[in-house]
């Protein structure tokens, strides 16, 4: 069983807000209308069903399946898929999304995995595309020990070099140090991200 279904099963991990995440609504006014999304490790779909809200269509993919789909709005259906898989299995659709979602991924795959992730989104957006993505750098659940999952801390600033490799605009805000939906042990350092214009 993969570590974060088993999280989730035995009830160790959850996301409690349905709210989405900062630097998708502070960054909507930035993205293409009627436009295709990624969302990558998609947890309760909360941004997913945001950007449907926005006329977005959206890809939703998770390691884990929380079964979320079923309180989608009637109207917001037809506009959100979902696929159970891993990042490492997803299959890459090359110049084919207009935004990416990633938030609180990274923290959980080492800086090899972090970069061949990044070069595959940049892979798969669009010339216009943008990549919204939110991380926490301390490693987000890093001290709670019985959630056995890989935890990894990235110093913003090697994330800003792997980002700056392959965009020409990279936006970076220092988040909130205390989640509102998750019950971190410690203090975090997180930071909201924007990157588009593809060298």
């Amino acid at each position: 069983m993969h570590p974060w279904v088993k999280a989730y099963k035995e009830k160790k991990f959850s996301i409690h807000t349905l709210s989405p995440s900062i630097v998708i609504s502070n960054n909507i006014h930035l993205l293409k209308k009627n436009g295709v999304a990624l969302d990558i490790g998609c947890g309760n779909g909360r941004n997913s069903i945001f950007l449907a809200q926005h006329e977005y269509t959206v890809e939703s993919i998770d390691v884990a399946d929380l079964n979320w789909r079923k309180d989608i709005p009637p109207t917001l259906k037809e506009h959100i898929t979902f696929k159970k898989t891993s990042i490492e299995d997803f299959v890459w659709k090359e110049s084919y999304y207009d935004v990416v979602v990633l938030t609180r991924v990274i923290q959980y795959i080492s800086q090899k995995e972090v970069e061949k992730l990044i070069k595959n989104i940049v892979h798969s957006l669009t010339n216009e595309g943008v990549l919204l993505l939110s991380y926490n750098e301390s490693g987000g659940i890093h001290t709670i020990q019985d959630i056995a999952v890989p935890k990894f801390s990235h110093p913003i600033s090697t994330v800003q070099n792997i980002l700056e490799t392959y965009f020409n605009y990279v936006d970076i805000t220092k988040g909130s140090s205390i989640s509102k939906h998750v019950n971190y042990v410690k203090e975090i350092v997180s930071y909201d991200i924007v990157a588009k214009d593809l060298k």
